[in-house]
């Protein structure tokens, strides 16, 4: 079944889109989310191949989407996308847009969006995101998925005040599909997280400058 596309589509990129330069001067969510992770103490090498396996994945679902053939070089990367098929094939979602990097100027903050997506029979426009994750950390993701919303705002897209965060399954099933609530207590913690980065990005600076 072919998924129907409408709005601007994103021209297709190398797999490696996800290490793109972003404007100087400003912090990625993952960089502000990072204390919310484990990441510290995984091995860099295997934190790389997870991001490379994570970028494949995206990459694959991107060519899908615009009609293309995803090309895939590995057992695990076919297990991911084909969990990805079986979610499409059941929601048969209208692709809105795909992978939007947006930026706030006030706090300096950025955020790639994977995509928007409009649900079978319905008129709302959601936010979504794709996890190639073994275990959902239900933190990090909600605060995640609150700035991106946060960045559609400050850039005019309006988008309803949940999302869906999927959890690809490595061997092909369908995902687990996380839905996740718009809350201002949220919204307030996420913006104070930015802001305490930049505090403490500031006084890193200060304390190199005067050693």
């Amino acid at each position: 079944m072919s998924i129907a596309k409408e709005g601007i589509m994103q021209p297709k990129e190398s797999v490696h889109h996800r290490a793109d330069s972003i404007k100087p001067g400003y912090v990625r969510v993952s960089h502000v989310l990072k204390k919310y992770t484990s990441f510290a103490y995984i091995d860099p090498e295997v934190l790389d191949a997870k991001a490379y396996l994570g970028d494949c994945v995206h990459a694959a679902i991107t060519d899908d989407c615009q009609g293309e053939f995803p090309m895939l070089t590995d057992k695990k990367q076919v297990g991911y996308y084909l969990s990805f098929d079986k979610w499409k094939e059941k929601m048969c979602p209208t692709f809105y847009q795909m992978e939007q990097r947006y930026y706030d100027d006030e706090l300096k903050l950025t955020g790639e969006v994977d995509a928007i997506i409009r649900p079978m029979r319905s008129k709302d426009l959601v936010l979504i995101d794709y996890k190639c994750s073994a275990q959902a950390n239900h933190d990090y993701f909600s605060r995640q998925a609150t700035l991106y919303y946060h960045l559609l705002q400050v850039n005019g897209v309006q988008v309803v005040p949940y999302f869906l965060w999927i959890q690809l399954d490595k061997n092909g099933k369908l995902p687990k599909v996380h839905k996740y609530y718009l809350t201002d207590k949220m919204l307030a913690e996420c913006i104070q997280d930015v802001k305490n980065y930049w505090k403490e990005h500031k006084q890193l600076d200060c304390n190199s400058q005067s050693n």
